[in-house]
């Protein structure tokens, strides 16, 4: 690991740095009450441990969105939307599903469906048992762009993953930030 400043012996100022930015911190405990403490050097291992992950994370994902706004002119949220409906069954997704599915309100999903509509990528599918349901649907171009898209993300992942950990450690790496994403999470009641 590349060092990030982190000292390996801490003064007594930086102790209370650490305590007074912990007793502004929740400790992403919602709803429990955070007690401030001493940092210790394992709590700063561990900042550094996830500062790596995040920031390997982070500049894999600005590759992505340079290469795709290069190659196609679409922003992260156009990208998603194509590729998920690629994955869909029928090419098609509800608006309400494409925007919990990405993350995003129904207004941002609308704006979002407003681009890709006006370059002839999705088109609009009502439905005809409930007028208040919507689709978005691939066209044949749309269908055509979400494949490159797939490829050229792809190939920076290959590029900055796989091709420097290899095929092996790249896919225990993924296996590994899936188990942590499934894990139970605290809540509220907790």
């Amino acid at each position: 690991m590349r060092d990030r400043g982190i000292p390996t012996r801490y003064s007594r100022t930086d102790a209370l740095r650490v305590r007074c930015l912990g007793g502004l911190y929740s400790g992403g405990m919602a709803g429990k009450e955070h007690k401030p403490r001493l940092a210790t050097r394992r709590d700063f291992e561990t900042l550094a441990l996830w500062t790596e992950i995040s920031e390997g994370i982070r500049a894999t994902t600005r590759s992505i969105d340079l290469a795709v706004s290069r190659d196609f002119a679409l922003d992260s949220g156009e990208a998603d939307v194509l590729l998920l409906l690629g994955r869909s069954p029928g090419k098609r997704l509800t608006m309400t599903e494409l925007a919990k599915a990405i993350g995003f309100t129904s207004g941002g999903v609308t704006k979002v469906a407003g681009r890709l509509l006006a370059r002839d990528l999705v088109q609009r599918q009502g439905d005809s048992g409930d007028r208040r349901i919507v689709r978005l649907m691939l066209t044949p171009e749309g269908e055509r762009v979400a494949n490159e898209v797939c490829c050229v993300i792809s190939d920076v992942v290959r590029s900055q993953w796989s091709d420097v950990l290899g095929e092996d450690r790249a896919r225990q790496l993924a296996a590994s930030i899936a188990e942590v994403r499934s894990a139970p999470r605290p809540t509220s009641a907790d």
